[in-house]
């Protein structure tokens, strides 16, 4: 997928969707998180249990899909090449604190988005094996859930990069691509569009590609120009 030559950077204009604090805070009380059977004995403990494991099962998965892939590109037959496969508050929990889509953990999903991915996060794959040669994930603060939701637009790119630089969390991502895209949209014509579902991870969709079935109504309206959920630090000018 090729990248735009030039990335333009917008201010917030539309309203925030997954990511507004004031509203979060009133659907999700932290002082009201507990353990059932107070085991884990801590919350605090039961949160790093539950991030690590949510992380480290997606990671690791990441990892077996790139062996896989890279196995299966392997294959030839007569020297040609064959095949490449609760509530309001927990939904605001995994996003947040989790920083991640438990979809994934739901649904198998990883291996279709590693493949759309592989060129852009590794050129030399088809050189390198991966049992002699490490591909490792190679974000930190951007999870296989932020990949999957800009997996369609063609700065995606630039967009993980920006999210990595400024260590957002799942939910901050989502909101400043949905503000770019659209931004995006009002200077260039409709070209994207934020799908939403219940049995399907959030994304945002390429009319180009002429996929995904779009919830209309979220992130559509666009917001003061004081409006306190404005952050500062989300507000750069300028081009990347």
């Amino acid at each position: 997928m090729n990248e735009p030559s030039e990335f333009k950077e917008y201010p917030r204009t539309y309203e925030y969707v997954f990511d507004d604090k004031e509203k979060n805070a009133v659907k999700l009380k932290m002082d009201k998180v507990s353990c059932r059977h107070n085991n884990p004995a801590s919350v605090d403990l039961y949160l790093r249990l539950f991030k690590e494991e949510t992380d480290k099962y997606l990671r690791q998965n990441f990892d077996s899909v790139v062996k896989l892939i890279w196995l299966n590109r392997r294959f030839e037959y007569f020297t040609h090449a064959r095949g490449t496969t609760s509530s309001i508050a927990k939904g605001i929990f995994f996003r947040t604190v989790l920083n991640n889509d438990f979809q994934f953990v739901r649904k198998f999903l990883i291996t279709e988005l590693v493949t759309n991915y592989l060129n852009d996060l590794f050129p030399n794959f088809d050189i390198h094996s991966p049992y002699e040669y490490e591909y490792v994930f190679p974000f930190q603060y951007m999870t296989i859930s932020c990949l999957s939701f800009v997996k369609s637009l063609p700065m995606r790119m630039q967009l993980l990069k920006i999210g990595e630089e400024r260590k957002m969390n799942l939910a901050e991502f989502m909101d400043y691509t949905i503000n770019y895209t659209k931004c995006y949209n009002d200077e260039h014509g409709t070209e994207y569009e934020f799908c939403s579902s219940t049995n399907y991870p959030n994304y945002i969709r390429n009319y180009e590609l002429k996929t995904g079935r779009v919830r209309r109504g979220l992130g559509r309206r666009k917001i003061k120009a004081r409006s306190k959920h404005v952050h500062p630090e989300h507000n750069p000018q300028g081009a990347v």
